[in-house]
């Protein structure tokens, strides 16, 4: 299929879901330009994954602004098998916090952060779903 065939397709699966807009960025984000059957119902797989997770988003009390973010920060943290190590997380945030606040202050908002993946695991879980990463995330933004 074509990008056009594909926008199209899903449009008219999900139509009640995504706008062509959405549709349009979602498959640019992922760099999909013509796939077959297969490449197809992977694409499927992630407009459905992607709405799972703007639900769960809506479940926590974030828009769709920030749901986005969340998705594409979740995303660019590459899970596995819908799950990310503890390890990650805590590389991700030793290197965001210092790069989005100057001053002493990086030093609080990193150790704070780097705390709530301890809240929200157990110290016997060392891989994070999507919802405990929305759990760190949201701990994360309270406490600011």
């Amino acid at each position: 299929l074509s990008a056009e065939a594909l926008r199209s397709a899903v449009l008219c699966l999900r139509s009640k879901t995504w706008t062509a807009e959405e549709i349009d960025g979602i498959l640019k984000d992922h760099e999909v330009e013509q796939v077959d059957f297969v490449g197809f119902l992977s694409v499927i797989k992630i407009f459905d994954e992607k709405q799972r997770h703007y639900e769960l988003c809506r479940r926590f009390g974030i828009e769709k602004d920030g749901a986005n973010q969340l998705c594409a920060i979740w995303r660019e943290l590459q899970p596995e098998g819908g799950k990310i190590s503890r390890e990650r997380m805590v590389g991700w945030l030793s290197d965001v916090a210092p790069d989005k606040a100057a001053s002493n202050r990086a030093v609080g908002i990193n150790a704070q952060q780097l705390e709530m993946v301890d809240r929200v695991l157990s110290e016997s879980n060392d891989n994070i779903t999507f919802v405990e990463f929305l759990r760190i995330m949201r701990l994360s933004i309270a406490e600011l």
